[in-house]
């Protein structure tokens, strides 16, 4: 997040057991990206709406949350504005592994999708 939290964020691991009960702050957009990544480097096991447009990072974040929920734990999806350097550098990190993943994505659909009849 753009805000410097070294004092308050755990370094250590901990078990999800520990935070029964407790109001947990997540950085959505981390935790966004890093579900589309996957999603189009799974490309074979995307899930699409009816447009075909793919929709399984939006399932990885419900399934996130109802496991949260299940360990009787409140997530609270943090959105922020100004972003630190450090996280400046990984998050164009990140848009360039984004970018690569979603080009190869993009081939390969090209390569497997059939002109609908009639075109």
């Amino acid at each position: 997040m753009g805000v410097k939290l070294q004092d308050l964020v755990c370094r250590k691991k901990i078990e999800l057991s520990y935070l029964k009960g407790k109001i947990i702050a997540i950085n959505a957009p981390n935790i966004i990206m890093g579900l589309l990544n996957v999603s189009f480097k799974n490309a074979g096991d995307l899930i699409m709406d009816r447009t075909q447009r793919p929709i399984s990072h939006l399932y990885g974040i419900l399934y996130r949350i109802i496991l949260y929920y299940n360990k009787s734990i409140l997530p609270i999806f943090c959105f922020d504005g100004r972003v630190s350097e450090l996280k400046r550098v990984i998050t164009k990190d990140q848009l360039n592994d984004f970018r690569y993943t979603f080009k190869s994505y993009q081939e390969a659909m090209k390569k497997t999708i059939i002109d609908p009849p009639g075109s």
